[in-house]
C-alpha cells in the first residue's frame, strides 16, 4: 500500500480472509475513505456476477472518486514519516540537549 500511496493510486483492496494484519489494515484505509476493500466472500454476487468488475468499472467511470480514494490514501500513508520523526528527534536533542 505505501508504494501505491507514494505513487498516489488509488486501491481495491482484498485482504486475505485469514490474515488479521491485513484484515486490520484494509479496515482501517477504508474508514479513512483512502481505499475501497472487498473481502474474499464479496467477489462474486449470488447471481455470479463480478462484485469486483463492478467496483472497479465504478471508480474508472467516476474520476474525482478516484482522484479522492488515491489522495486520501497519499494523505493517511504518511510519505514523509521518515522526515518528520528524524525532525523530532533533531528538535528533542538540540531542545534537552545530549543525555548525560
Amino acid at each position: 500500500m505505501q508504494e501505491l500511496a507514494a505513487l498516489k493510486k488509488a486501491v481495491v483492496a482484498v485482504p486475505g480472509a485469514h490474515l488479521a494484519d491485513q484484515q486490520k489494515n484494509a479496515l482501517m484505509y477504508e474508514r479513512a475513505g483512502a481505499a475501497r476493500v472487498l473481502q474474499d466472500a464479496q467477489l462474486l454476487a449470488p447471481d455470479g456476477t463480478s462484485v469486483l468488475t463492478a467496483t472497479l468499472l465504478e471508480l474508472l467511470a467516476d474520476a474525482a472518486a478516484t482522484q479522492t480514494l488515491a489522495e486520501n490514501l497519499y494523505k493517511f500513508a504518511r510519505p514523509h514519516a521518515a522526515q518528520d520523526v528524524a525532525r523530532l528527534i533533531w528538535q528533542v536533542y538540540h531542545s534537552e540537549g545530549p543525555p548525560a
